[in-house]
C-alpha cells in the first residue's frame, strides 16, 4: 500500500493498480544453454545417478539431456528440473 501510494503521481494509474502478474523461471533456457544446470544435471547422473536408478532409466535421464541440450524443439525441461531437485535432496 505504501508503495503504491509513493509511486502515485509517478506511475500511471493502471500499472500501480493492476492485478497481480506472475513470472516463469526460465528453466528450458536454464537446461538448453546455461553451463551451470546442464553440467550440475549431467554430474548428478555420473557421481548420484545409482541412487535414483531404482526410480529412473539413467540412459534415458541422460538421452533426455542430451536432446534437450542440442534439439531446438525438444523441451524435456520441466521432468529434468524435477528430476534434478530431487537428485540434489538426496544428496
Amino acid at each position: 500500500y505504501v508503495l503504491k501510494k509513493a509511486a502515485d503521481g509517478i506511475l500511471e494509474h493502471e500499472i500501480i493498480y493492476r492485478k497481480k502478474m506472475g513470472f516463469s523461471t526460465p528453466i528450458s533456457h536454464w537446461l538448453k544453454d546455461g553451463q551451470h544446470f546442464h553440467g550440475l544435471l549431467f554430474d548428478l547422473l555420473a557421481t548420484q545417478g545409482h541412487r535414483v536408478s531404482n526410480l529412473c532409466d539413467l540412459a534415458t535421464l541422460r538421452r533426455m539431456l542430451q536432446e534437450h541440450r542440442i534439439q531446438r524443439d525438444v523441451d524435456h525441461a520441466n521432468y529434468l528440473w524435477v528430476v534434478q531437485n530431487f537428485m540434489g535432496f538426496l544428496r
